[in-house]
């Protein structure tokens, strides 16, 4: 006699229940995500795509810091060159620039007119700076790297924004608006896609800084998204003497 019970239970457990994908399609997928809204404003604002390409490109030495994050921070499975540069890595850091330099002008329809002095340097200092923030905070105090990385780009933000003051409210919409970015593709990755991700490799499980928001989105993440989305936000501006005007 065929038991009802059990195939009801075989089918909606068919029906709802989605088996976790392989994690080393996480950084690919993630990609995919943050590639969607990139190519939309690349795409609808042709006046914007040179501050993406180079934005993106002169922050790639940014990606250095995985030394550090590797560390202590969190340990993902895929292929590293020289044990901590990865192309996923380097692209994400490629794309989410980007955005974080375009989506205040794309969203509030504001155009970049040249009016201030270039102030390079002081962009290209942050990567440097960054960089030997790690080694004082991180290798040498022991530090977490994520937090010296999130909290030295907040105060360095800051920095600019004393220069600046006109982009502050820039800033501050800017990183609201990629911190709500990778809430929404963070919560379709690891609350559905990839449920367990963080409970293998992020190292600040059953810590201080393990705190997770909104399912299983680690609070520290959404730190750094809203720094660099803050930082990023001003840096192309502040670097090539821009301001903000409606189109």
């Amino acid at each position: 006699m065929i038991n009802t019970k059990i195939i009801l239970n075989l089918l909606f457990k068919n029906i709802y229940y989605i088996e976790p994908m392989n994690e080393l399609y996480t950084f690919p997928i993630a990609l995919v995500f943050f590639f969607i809204p990139w190519l939309i404003i690349y795409i609808k604002r042709k006046d914007l795509r040179r501050r993406m390409r180079l934005s993106g490109a002169i922050m790639t030495p940014v990606t250095l810091m995985e030394y550090w994050c590797l560390k202590d921070y969190w340990n993902p499975p895929g292929p590293y060159f020289l044990s901590y540069i990865s192309i996923e890595n380097i692209l994400f850091f490629f794309l989410v620039t980007g955005l974080g330099v375009t989506v205040f002008d794309f969203i509030f329809k504001r155009k970049n007119l040249k009016l201030e002095n270039r102030k390079v340097k002081l962009i290209y200092m942050y990567v440097i700076l960054i960089l030997l923030s790690l080694v004082l905070f991180t290798s040498i105090l022991k530090f977490n790297s994520i937090m010296v990385i999130s909290i030295f780009t907040i105060l360095y933000t800051l920095f600019l924004l004393t220069i600046r003051k006109d982009l502050a409210f820039v800033s501050l919409i800017s990183g609201v608006i990629i911190t709500l970015l990778f809430i929404l593709i963070y919560s379709v990755l690891f609350n559905f896609l990839f449920p367990e991700y963080w409970d293998k490799y992020w190292l600040l499980n059953h810590t201080n800084l393990g705190l997770k928001l909104l399912g299983n989105i680690p609070a520290t993440e959404l730190l750094w998204a809203f720094s660099w989305g803050s930082f990023s936000g001003v840096a192309y501006d502040f670097a090539a003497g821009y301001k903000k005007a409606s189109l």
